[in-house]
């Protein structure tokens, strides 16, 4: 299966069509072995909801016995190469906001020493530190 181009919903289509998802976009496929070519980036707007989506079914293609192989595209390798003429606007924007929740994730975890965070004060000070962290990511991707 190839050339998603960002459309979730022909991803979704081109799985249900070879039995491997049902309607519900939920692993059917048990032991089978499906490989996705690549060209999941560009001219569409749903790029990082394909790529958890293809997580997600990989682990319950792997739970049945199955297996989903992602490979990467020459759509995949230009983006690599900085090269985004095929991009579109949604598609950065998507990256862009996917981009700044991992950066606030990872600044709401930095709170999270359990040591540190004994006392409210200590509580109170992580959580401004994050909160400013999380501002500067997002002021990055903006």
């Amino acid at each position: 299966i190839g050339d998603i181009h960002g459309d979730i919903e022909k991803a979704k289509k081109a799985f249900r069509l070879a039995q491997l998802v049902d309607d519900s976009g939920r692993w059917i496929g048990g032991t089978a072995v499906a490989v996705q070519v690549g060209d999941i980036l560009d001219r569409g707007d749903n790029e990082v909801q394909i790529f958890h989506w293809f997580e997600n079914i990989r682990r319950q293609a792997a739970r049945a016995g199955g297996a989903l192989h992602v490979l990467l595209g020459n759509h995949e390798t230009m983006n690599v190469a900085a090269q985004f003429r095929y991009a579109t606007p949604g598609g950065v924007d998507d990256f862009r906001r996917w981009a700044w929740a991992q950066a606030a994730g990872y600044a709401m975890r930095s709170m999270c020493d359990t040591k540190a965070c004994s006392s409210a004060a200590a509580t109170s000070a992580k959580m401004h530190l994050a909160a400013s962290r999380m501002r500067d990511a997002r002021s990055r991707y903006e």
